[in-house]
């Protein structure tokens, strides 16, 4: 085998406001990490920005109407061949960079899960390196665009198990 050291620092909060008819989900994950390979050098491992909030008015017993906004993008230049800078580079903070805004519905029965359904969903992709602003990345349709309007539809669901007092997966 190879020698190898590595390291990763990370963020991971859900906070959550819940009171009468009220609900508001924030959820922020931030995490970057790189590992050095004897032999191969040092490539990322991780790196990822993902920020999102979701505000909701109980309508029922678990449903919630809502409103939602999303952003995800990365910290570091990413390559085809690891954090070789002399190859190609694949992308970059906000390239791609993603900002989501949606209106639909929230099921939250319990506080394990929690369903998001928002029929109306607004999705704008950024290309802001120029070098990555080339047709058919990220769903650009010319060279030279840096960024893309997309609508429709968004799901997504969380279900967390408790495994000690603290510590939730």
């Amino acid at each position: 085998g190879s020698n190898n050291v590595g390291w990763l620092a990370g963020l991971n909060y859900n906070l959550t406001y819940e009171k009468d008819k009220s609900l508001w989900e924030n959820t922020i994950i931030l995490g970057y990490g790189q590992n050095n390979t004897q032999g191969i050098g040092t490539r990322k491992v991780q790196d990822v920005i993902n920020v999102s909030t979701s505000y909701g008015e109980k309508v029922s017993k678990s449903w919630y109407a809502s409103v939602g906004a999303g952003f995800s993008s990365q910290f570091a230049p990413g390559y085809e061949d690891g954090n070789n800078p002399k190859a190609k580079k694949i992308s970059n903070f906000m390239a791609p960079g993603y900002l989501s805004l949606g209106v639909g519905f929230v099921y939250k029965p319990n506080n394990n899960l929690m369903i998001t359904l928002r029929p109306a969903n607004a999705r704008w992709t950024f290309v802001f390196d120029e070098d990555l602003q080339i047709a058919g990345n990220y769903g650009l349709r010319n060279n030279g665009d840096s960024s893309l309007f997309q609508f429709g539809f968004l799901g997504k669901a969380m279900y967390q198990i408790k495994l000690m007092e603290n510590i939730k997966l």
